[in-house]
């Protein structure tokens, strides 16, 4: 047997063999089946190999399709002489299935042909798949429904490959398109009643024209326009009531505008929490629009390290709302026995209090300040990364920490200033958790004269969060990156490999440090083997 194995190519040459074999011996229609449902079973890796991934049997039926001739058809694929796919139910009953050999992925040429000509509209379809997915999980808002440019690539996509799309695609697509023929509709009609408005209010809108182009963009065009007809109509009075009437416009402007930036602000906080095996749910992640922003101490006041200030340009990504907590991190310790804290066996998360003992240096005991909701500490580098390649292995889906480029650009949300709520420390025991007057007739000195409650850490979500919804990106504890410590502009946007002991970066400063230090710019470093009680994470999670 060993000898047949080495002549064709091991087990995964028989693997690959087996599963050829069943694949010709399918019709053309079943073929077809059989190829969309291999590619929707696999998780594409970025920078990494492909990984095989376990999906709901519904969600590989093409609209209009039996369940049943799917299931069938991956039947021949599962049987015992084969094994090549699992078919089973999970938590909800629902029937799956995976791919049960990485080494198919690998060995099974035909299925690499596939993946090398369709791996763009899988990425594709992956990111329609996250937006069906935020669109039901909030009631399918209209909102949510894509829209230009994104729509008119569904409706390319829609031409190509509309006979692999599922029901719930093509029901997405559909409802996108609605809307979009509504919204067109709405603006001719819209564009209609101003010009039948124009000749009865052509006096009025004449003396506050120059005022209306600061309002172009405010809500209730029909409305205003309207009540120009009327005014135009009492000559006597025009002058006044046209002052008037700009100043209402302008208030509305500013009115639209807050609006705007509220709208703005939802939309980006785009949440979602991804399922694990046992149907509980991972850390809350917002989705991060792509963009591009300077990089840097922007304020050239201090900070060599924070020089010289560049563009960087990032693509979306999804990010932790909170610190990860010591009730997180304590479930991963009781599912995978993973020993940390100087190879100290963890306390389940379920026990009121997680302690640490933490010494000054007159030799006494602080207080056992680490609680559940509390951002988990004494957490090394490659710790972290545990971590997230374990909710990577629970979810499907690929965690890590992010880049020094994502941290930073997450934590601005949008904004130029060194502290995401604006230059004055100051504020900042409204924002963050500092080293603040709570700590007076403690061990530490150099306290800010503001109060922010907290001696230690806090629990997370305590503070006002960012416009991203983002909480604690400044203070609590340093978060790591996945970056190495390097000169600007360098390695900011890579992931340093997990076998360096090159020194990581760590951001956004801790309960240690005074607000004036407690910036969106400022970078340290820690080796990769370094544990502290001021030293925490957040991750980040790819999506496309």
């Amino acid at each position: 047997p060993s000898e047949t194995l080495r002549q064709i190519g091991g087990v995964g040459g028989a693997l690959a063999g087996k599963a050829e074999d069943i694949y010709q011996g399918l019709s053309a229609a079943k073929k077809r089946v059989a190829r969309r449902a291999f590619l929707k079973l696999i998780q594409l890796g970025e920078g990494t190999k492909d990984t095989r991934r376990r999906v709901k049997m519904r969600d590989l039926v093409a609209h209009g399709e039996n369940e049943n001739i799917v299931h069938a058809i991956l039947s021949q694929f599962a049987q015992p002489d084969a094994r090549l796919v699992t078919l089973s139910k999970d938590k909800q009953d629902h029937k799956t299935a995976e791919v049960t050999h990485e080494a198919l992925l690998e060995n099974w040429h035909t299925l690499k042909d596939w993946l090398a000509d369709s791996r763009e509209d899988l990425r594709f379809e992956h990111r329609l798949n996250d937006a069906i997915n935020n669109w039901q999980s909030q009631h399918q808002a209209v909102g949510l429904l894509w829209r230009s440019p994104d729509l008119e690539l569904l409706h390319k996509y829609y031409q190509q490959a509309h006979q692999d799309m599922t029901a719930v695609q093509v029901g997405f697509y559909q409802a996108s398109a609605r809307k979009q023929r509504q919204t067109q509709w709405l603006k001719r009609v819209t564009i209609s009643v101003l010009v039948g408005l124009t000749v009865a209010s052509a006096i009025g809108f004449y003396l506050i024209s120059i005022e209306r182009k600061k309002a172009q963009e405010a809500e209730q065009k029909t409305i205003i326009a309207m009540e120009l007809k009327n005014k135009a109509l009492q000559a006597e009075k025009k002058a006044n009531e046209a002052a008037l009437i700009a100043q209402q416009e302008r208030n509305k402007a500013k009115e639209s505008e807050q609006l705007a930036r509220k709208a703005f602000k939802i939309a980006t906080e785009s949440e979602f929490r991804d399922r694990l095996f046992d149907g509980s749910e991972g850390p809350e992640m917002i989705r991060i629009p792509a963009g591009r922003f300077q990089m840097g101490n922007i304020q050239n006041n201090q900070g060599k390290w924070e020089k010289p200030v560049h563009w960087v340009t990032i693509e979306t990504f999804a990010i932790s709302r909170y610190e990860v907590t010591f009730a997180e991190y304590g479930y991963f310790i009781e599912k995978t026995g993973r020993k940390t804290l100087n190879n100290k066996n963890w306390v389940p998360r379920n026990h009121p209090m997680i302690k640490v003992s933490l010494h000054d240096t007159g030799g006494g005991e602080r207080e056992n300040w680490s609680r559940n909701n509390h951002p988990v500490t004494n957490i090394s580098w490659r710790d972290a990364v545990a971590y997230a390649d374990w909710l990577s292995q629970q979810t499907g889906h690929k965690y890590r920490l992010p880049t020094e480029a994502e941290w930073e650009y997450a934590a601005r949300a949008g904004t130029e200033t060194s502290r995401y709520w604006g230059n004055d420390p100051d504020k900042a025991c409204t924002y963050a958790n500092v080293k603040d007057k709570t700590l007076q007739g403690k061990d530490l000195s150099g306290i800010h004269n503001c109060i922010d409650g907290y001696a230690y850490t806090a629990p997370v979500g305590r503070f006002i969060p960012n416009a991203f919804g983002l909480f604690d990106m400044l203070g609590n504890v340093w978060e790591w990156t996945c970056s190495e410590y390097s000169e600007y502009p360098g390695k900011e946007k890579q992931c340093v490999a997990k076998e360096s002991t090159n020194l990581r970066m760590i951001r956004g400063g801790s309960w240690g440090n005074s607000p004036m230090y407690n910036k969106v710019t400022v970078r340290s470093r820690f080796q990769y083997d370094y544990k502290g009680d001021t030293v925490g994470f957040r991750l980040v999670r790819v999506v496309f």
